[in-house]
């Protein structure tokens, strides 16, 4: 039996793998629904990457546990996804803004684990950032070209990142141990670092179409990193964990 990973680095793990199992979720309800063929083929391969990554942090949170029961038999408050992953998106180009957006994050964020003092997990991380490689390769160039493919295009996109970029801010919301969880080596830098070198990522890709946008902060107050749900959750969590409810011995 390995031991029991400390809660600093359980939430950094749990962090990643609720919010790549609620990205999982959410682009299997938009298969077959976007706009043209190439984007429901990278609906599909995407989903599943972030399912299949979601899996294997689930397994190293509790190795040799029942990740079934992990990843869908907790109490709400015991997840630790974010809002963004959470929300649920009705206009496509919401859900390209939170692609481009939570894929720029979470490249970031396996760069910080490829190291990590937890077993296995810079195996994982490694293995993850050769699929994220693809994701935000998809993105970066989706998004030149919507930029570049006139002013409705470019409006709609722009009003896209304004309405989801307050929440993706809260990728980075540390966890009540996100300075244990760097001195105990489970992560390579505190989640403001993180932050800090998303936004200028992003702010990259912004300039290359000659784009900027109103940096917004986290809203004050405890929120998905600190188990505190939101209103999205309930309803997400309902028909993710439908089968699971039917028949709580049903394998993943």
């Amino acid at each position: 039996m390995s031991a029991p990973l400390p809660p600093a680095a359980r939430d950094v793990l749990l962090g990643l793998a609720d919010d790549e199992i609620c990205l999982g979720h959410w682009y299997a309800t938009w298969m077959g629904l976007g706009p043209f063929l190439e984007e429901d083929l990278a609906t599909t391969s995407i989903g599943q990457d972030e399912l299949g990554h979601a899996r294997a942090l689930y397994a190293l949170v509790e190795p040799g546990g029942d990740v079934d029961a992990l990843a869908y038999g907790r109490a709400a408050s015991g997840y630790r996804s974010s809002w963004l992953a959470e929300l649920a998106i009705e206009r496509w180009e919401d859900l390209f803004a939170r692609h481009l957006l939570y894929d720029e994050a979470e490249a970031v964020r396996w760069e910080a684990l490829v190291g990590s003092s937890v077993p296995g997990l810079g195996a994982v991380a490694e293995r993850a950032l050769h699929e994220e490689v693809y994701h935000t390769r998809h993105a970066r160039s989706l998004f030149s070209r919507l930029m570049a493919g006139g002013p409705e295009g470019r409006a709609r996109v722009s009003a896209a990142l304004e309405r989801v970029l307050p929440l993706a801010v809260g990728l980075f919301e540390p966890t009540e141990g996100d300075e244990a969880a760097v001195a105990e080596g489970a992560v390579a830098a505190p989640a403001a670092e993180q932050g800090a070198e998303w936004r200028r990522r992003v702010e990259r890709l912004l300039a290359e179409v000659g784009h900027s946008v109103a940096w917004p902060e986290l809203s004050s107050g405890p929120h998905g990193r600190r188990g505190v749900r939101s209103p999205a959750f309930a309803p997400m969590f309902a028909e993710m964990t439908r089968v699971y409810a039917l028949d709580p011995s049903a394998r993943w």
